[in-house]
């Protein structure tokens, strides 16, 4: 779409123009007018016309400081004049101003006209040459981010010295090379938007010396990586670039996510950039010691080492998590995250898997006093943490969210030690008597003394089952051990596990096992 202004405070000639050109045939879409320049200059911010046409002598502010103004702002914005008045002062503005023309009054249609094709092409061409560099701008960002992953994984595509000349990354041979890192703290969910964002801030970084560069690019949705070049000293840990923006880390916030910051050492080959990219691997480990807003420099590539922990711990532990003992934990835990917090080249898995063993005693704990009477093989409710565990990224948010988890899981504890004995008691009842026919709610309720109502509430909230749903279940786990004996018939096993009617029993078993009785014991004997 191209728009133009029309700009003359005689209206007769400003209505004359609007309603006597056929702008359309010209290539105009649309077309407003204004009848001085200071109102031309308000239209011009919601406008933004393509084409001005304008006289140059108005009332007030003139044309060529108005059309001086528009074109300072409006760069692109093709320029007509049209004047009374032969001056040669006013040509001389025009030309400077870059004016496609200057017409005479009286306006020649003819002239006219042939000015505004004159204009329109050109707007069309500039549009043309900016989605051009725009395209030249995206390529050339795609085949960085390719070449910036060949060099970091040592994996090179067909072409790629073509692909290293056409991103334009290395305009030169340069003494050094180094990669940097800036890790998200969670995934970034508009890498282009962010890039950019990043992209701003380190060109406000002092400049690297010599002519050395810089580029940024995300190679994934959490990881914005950073290829410097230059000397050795103008790209080294203390040039002013890395000592600034190491300085700003930690308080560098773009989107609500916060960022880690790892730099690899230089190569002196930007073939060998891949062993740079392999130390920043070493440098992330670093995160889950120190925490977001802070960076990491290593030199080579350090080997994680076993992590050194005293298992007496772990009992320490379990003995004040079964007591109870709120503080016991919390001292427990707080000796375990200083124990770990100072063993920087440990392996982050293995202590993770110490905290893995925090949950484990917790649940085998709860398990143990909610199914204090399970057989062996048996298992309670699964209520491990382990997936959530593994994605958090720092030691420090680790620990913290262990202590919270020791808390939920002792209040929980707490709170079953206060009303859980009569679902205990019930439970072990079921486990020994199901396969009594007579065995009901009522009946459970009168050897507890509680009402029916109030143990079956009960039940189901400690237990998520009604005490029906979990007797069948019971009935069904004992049928299916029943039915890997030969020697029993079907309706023997219906009565073993409390069932009168046979049918109805290999209608229950299969409405939760998802065959026949007959199905499973075929299935599973050989």
């Amino acid at each position: 779409m191209i728009k133009l202004l029309i700009v003359d405070d005689e209206r007769t000639i400003r209505n004359g123009l609007m309603r006597h050109m056929d702008w359309e045939s010209l290539g105009i879409d649309m077309v407003q007018s204004a009848e001085s320049a200071q109102e031309a200059l308000s239209v011009c911010e919601m406008f933004r016309p393509n084409i001005v046409l304008s006289d140059i002598r108005m009332r007030g502010m003139g044309g060529i400081e108005m059309c001086t103004q528009i074109h300072e702002k409006y760069p692109d914005c093709q320029i007509i004049f049209i004047s009374g008045y032969s001056d040669k002062e006013y040509l001389k503005a025009a030309i400077s101003l870059g004016a496609v023309d200057y017409i005479e009054k009286p306006v020649s249609p003819e002239l006219l006209a042939a000015a505004v094709r004159k204009a329109a092409a050109a707007c069309t061409q500039l549009r043309k040459k900016a989605s051009a560099d725009e395209m030249l701008e995206e390529s050339r960002d795609f085949l960085g981010q390719v070449v910036l992953h060949a060099l970091a994984h040592n994996d090179y595509p067909e072409n790629f010295d073509k692909s290293v000349a056409l991103s334009g990354l290395f305009p030169r041979p340069f003494e050094a090379y180094r990669f940097c890192v800036l890790r998200a703290d969670s995934s970034v969910p508009n890498t282009s938007a962010v890039q950019k964002e990043l992209t701003a801030a380190l060109e406000h970084m002092p400049p690297l010396a010599c002519g050395g560069t810089v580029y940024g690019a995300f190679l994934d949705d959490r990881s914005f990586y950073i290829l410097l070049s230059g000397g050795r000293e103008e790209i080294g840990d203390d040039c002013a670039f890395l000592q600034t923006l190491r300085a700003a880390i930690s308080g560098l916030c773009v989107r609500d996510r916060r960022f880690f910051m790892a730099c690899g050492p230089c190569v002196l080959n930007k073939m060998e950039l891949h062993r740079s990219y392999a130390c920043l691997q070493g440098c992330m480990r670093e995160l889950f010691f120190k925490g977001w807003g802070k960076c990491a420099v290593q030199a080579s590539d350090r080997p994680a080492v076993p992590v050194s922990f005293d298992k007496n711990l772990l009992a320490l532990f379990s003995g004040a998590f079964s007591k109870r003992d709120e503080k016991g934990v919390h001292d427990v835990l707080d000796e375990i995250y200083r124990v770990l917090s100072v063993q920087t080249d440990a392996n982050p898995e293995q202590i993770r898997n110490i905290y893995y063993s925090l949950d484990y005693l917790m649940n085998e704990e709860y398990e143990r006093r909610m199914y204090a009477d399970k057989q062996a093989g048996e298992s309670g409710p699964a209520t491990y943490c382990i997936s959530r565990m593994q994605a958090i990224e720092t030691l420090s948010e680790l620990s913290d969210f262990m202590v919270e988890r020791a808390d939920h899981m002792m209040d929980l504890c707490r709170r079953d030690d206060e009303n859980g004995s009569a679902v205990l008691q019930v439970m072990r009842i079921m486990r020994t008597n199901y396969a009594d026919k007579n065995l009901s709610v009522k009946s459970l309720a009168e050897s507890v003394f509680l009402t029916p109502t109030y143990l079956s509430g009960l039940f189901k909230k400690r237990t998520g089952k009604t005490i029906g749903q979990y007797l069948t279940e019971l009935r069904i786990e004992y049928s299916m051990k029943l039915l890997m004996d030969k020697q029993l018939k079907l309706y023997h096993i219906a009565e073993m596990v409390g069932y009168d009617d046979p049918n109805y029993f290999a209608k229950i078993f299969k409405r939760h096992v998802g065959m026949t009785p007959s199905e499973y014991r075929e299935k599973k004997l050989p």
